[in-house]
This record gives structure tokens, C-alpha cells and sequence, in this order.
């Protein structure tokens, strides 16, 4: 009976993994987790004070707050696998944390390669096929009008970063704002915006201050606009 409880024991205590190396997987892990989880509470705090309502896919992938919310979701989600296979030694866990990574890890690969492509190389945008060109308009169509500070800056960043204005890639791509309700070049809008583009459609030389104003009235001008 004495040699049944010693051999018993020494299984049950018996571990094919390192001590050390469990742990430090486990409490690495573990402060994702908490991170993530801070992470999902912050977004959705974020979104409950903004009264947010997400009415379609433009309105979540261009909110920062609801990315937020769904980021650290995924990573609670995730780390689970990681502590839970860790601290119990559990295979299937551990398989399924390292599938789930492998994954993630490519999908970043693949979207950097998007991005490089779409920075350098401005023709491929329609050739790909993938460019969101409606999602787009409809971002230009919102712009203003929607009570949204992060879509607007958003949109501006795009603007600033590409080095363009609107969807047309010609130098009357401006144009495109012509159907924004506040910034259409209509007899019927009476916004002091109409006929006028963002600030974010100026060229800038650098170390100039950007003149909030320079957008106004150019689709109505005669003359050539200093616009992106």
C-alpha cells in the first residue's frame, strides 16, 4: 500500500515541462489577459458614453472605440488558451493558442504588404480590386454630419497620409465632396461650407502652418486652388 502512495504520487507530480518555462508562459499570459480585458472595458465604457451605435460595418471598423472593444475581446479570448493550457498542462490548449497566433501572425503579415502596396504603389488600388471605395464615399457623405469627432479625424489622417482629396485619383478628385450635404456646391445649401473641401485636401509646404479656411469655396473657383 506504502509503494502504491509513493508510486501515485510520483506520477501525479511527475511534469514533461519545465517548471519555469510554465509559469513564465503562464503569468505572461495572464498579464495579456489583464490587459485585454482592461482593453474591452475601456472600449465599452467608451462606447456607452459616446451613446454609440453601430449601424453597419463602416460604423465599426472606423471607430477606434469599438476596435478597442473588439481587440481586447480577441485577446482575453485568446490568452485564455495560453494560461489555462500552461498552468494545466493541457495539449489541446496549448495546440489551439499556437493555431489562433500562427494565424493572427499572418493575417499582420498580409495586411502590411496591403498597406505598403497602397502607400507606394497608387495605380494597384483598382487593379487589386479591394480598394474600399464605397466605404469610402460613404465616409465622405457622413463627414460632418454624423456628430463623430474619430470618423472625421480619421478621414482627414487618410487624406493627409495618401496625399489626396475624395475617391477620384485626378486632379479633380475634390469633386468628390459635392456629395456631402454640408460641403455640396448646390443653389439649395445653405451651409457655410458649401462649395468648399476640408482642410485636410491643402497642400502644406513643410514647416507651414495649415490654414483652416484654405478649403473654401474652391469648387465655385475659377481659378486653380492650392488642394491636393
Amino acid at each position: 500500500m506504502e509503494s502504491f502512495r509513493r508510486t501515485f504520487r510520483s506520477r501525479r507530480d511527475y511534469s514533461a515541462i519545465n517548471p519555469v518555462l510554465k509559469y513564465f508562459l503562464f503569468f505572461e499570459n495572464f498579464l495579456i489577459w489583464l490587459a485585454g480585458l482592461a482593453m474591452t472595458a475601456i472600449g465599452a465604457y467608451v462606447l456607452y458614453m459616446k451613446k454609440k451605435v453601430v449601424k453597419d460595418a463602416f460604423d465599426f471598423f472606423l471607430d477606434p472605440s469599438t476596435l478597442m472593444c473588439t481587440g481586447g475581446a480577441i485577446v482575453v479570448f485568446i490568452t485564455f488558451f495560453g494560461c489555462m493550457g500552461a498552468l494545466r498542462e493541457n495539449t489541446c490548449f496549448l495546440k489551439t493558442y499556437n493555431y489562433v497566433l500562427s494565424f493572427i501572425f499572418l493575417g499582420e503579415l498580409v495586411l502590411v504588404i496591403l498597406i505598403f502596396v497602397f502607400y507606394y504603389v497608387p495605380e494597384s488600388r483598382h487593379q487589386l480590386g479591394i480598394f474600399p471605395q464605397d466605404s469610402l464615399r460613404n465616409a465622405i457623405n457622413k463627414y460632418g454630419v454624423v456628430d463623430d469627432d474619430d470618423m472625421v479625424s480619421l478621414i482627414d489622417n487618410i487624406q493627409k497620409t495618401l496625399q489626396c482629396c475624395g475617391l477620384a485619383d485626378s486632379e479633380e478628385g475634390y469633386k468628390d465632396w459635392n456629395n456631402n450635404p454640408y460641403y455640396n456646391c448646390t443653389k439649395h445649401n445653405q451651409s457655410p461650407e458649401a462649395c468648399s473641401v476640408p482642410a485636410s485636401c491643402c497642400k502644406v509646404k513643410p514647416g507651414e502652418e495649415i490654414n483652416v479656411l484654405c478649403g473654401r469655396k474652391v469648387m465655385q473657383a475659377s481659378e486653380n486652388v492650392s488642394i491636393i
